[in-house]
Order: structure tokens, then C-alpha cells, then sequence
């Protein structure tokens, strides 16, 4: 049975930094939020729905997003992992995705219990919903990633570790 793996607690934190609650963050510095769609019937239909988000060429079958720290590679492989949790249903917000990694409020680099570091973007956004991102370059180079969507007040759970990036 493999563990789960987490962040390490007790990293640095927004309040270790004195940044602001996200909560009073100015409403000029959030992205206007993109359209949410419907929960797709099928995992097929949600990583479907994903690659028209992100814009994948299927024949190509990846695309490279340049964010302000580095260029994150998004193939079709890594789809399959955002949709396999069905209640979730993040596909709904496969539009939030691009802009986060693009314009992020924050950039983020924690710790994880498999001795692995992981970033994290930070999309802030003008609705009820802010969006994680969170990218682990692998040592030959390919990335895993997954995104998780919040409210505001849960979304500054994802603010540890050593901030890389901040708007």
C-alpha cells in the first residue's frame, strides 16, 4: 500500500512572509474569471473538454505554457489524473488553468513527504473560485500536475513553503 503523499508540515507560510489574506486581496489584482461549465458525463468527455481548454493539438498532443518562472509542458498523459475523481469534476474549470499558470498572484515551492519539491501557482480570480495549480518537474524532465479549486479562504492553505513569485 503506497502512503499518501502530502506537503511537510511546518514550512514557512504567507503570515511568516506578511503577505495579506487573500480574502482583502485587491479586487485589480484578480483575473477576471473564466466561464465554468458543466460536469462532463464521462472521464473521456472531461479530458475532451480539457484539451479544448488548453488548447492541446491532439496531433501534437501537449502544449507548452510559458508562466513567469519557467515553461510548464501540459501533455494529454497528464489529463487522466486531473478527472480520475469524478466528484470533483474539475474539468468545469479547465478555462481557470492557462491564466494561472500564465499570470499567477503567487508562485509558491513546498516541500513534499516523498522528498520531492512541487510549485504552486496561486490564480486569483474576480467570482467565488481561485484556483491552484501545482507542477512537479520530474528528473527526466516531464511534469505532473494537478489543480484544485477553492474559495478564497481555503485557497491560502496552499500558501507554504518559500515563495518564489508574487504579483
Amino acid at each position: 500500500m503506497t502512503s499518501h503523499i502530502q506537503a511537510i508540515p511546518g514550512q514557512m507560510t504567507w503570515k511568516d512572509y506578511g503577505l495579506d489574506d487573500l480574502r482583502k486581496v485587491d479586487m485589480s489584482l484578480r483575473l477576471e474569471a473564466p466561464q465554468v461549465y458543466e460536469q462532463a458525463h464521462t472521464a473521456e468527455l472531461a479530458i475532451v473538454m480539457l484539451q479544448n481548454s488548453l488548447g492541446i493539438d491532439k496531433a501534437v498532443g501537449k502544449i507548452d505554457i510559458k508562466t513567469p518562472l519557467e515553461t510548464v509542458v501540459i501533455t494529454n498523459g497528464n489529463l487522466s489524473h486531473l478527472v480520475e475523481k469524478r466528484y470533483n469534476a474539475r474539468e468545469r474549470y479547465g478555462d481557470y488553468i492557462l491564466p494561472t499558470l500564465q499570470s499567477p498572484f503567487e508562485i509558491w515551492e513546498a516541500e513534499y513527504s516523498d522528498d520531492k519539491s512541487r510549485k504552486r501557482y496561486i490564480g486569483l480570480f474576480t467570482g467565488n473560485t481561485d484556483i491552484a495549480v501545482i507542477v512537479k518537474v520530474e528528473s527526466d524532465g516531464s511534469v505532473m500536475w494537478n489543480m484544485m479549486n477553492a474559495s478564497r479562504a481555503r485557497m491560502n492553505r496552499f500558501r507554504e513553503g518559500m515563495l518564489l513569485w508574487h504579483k
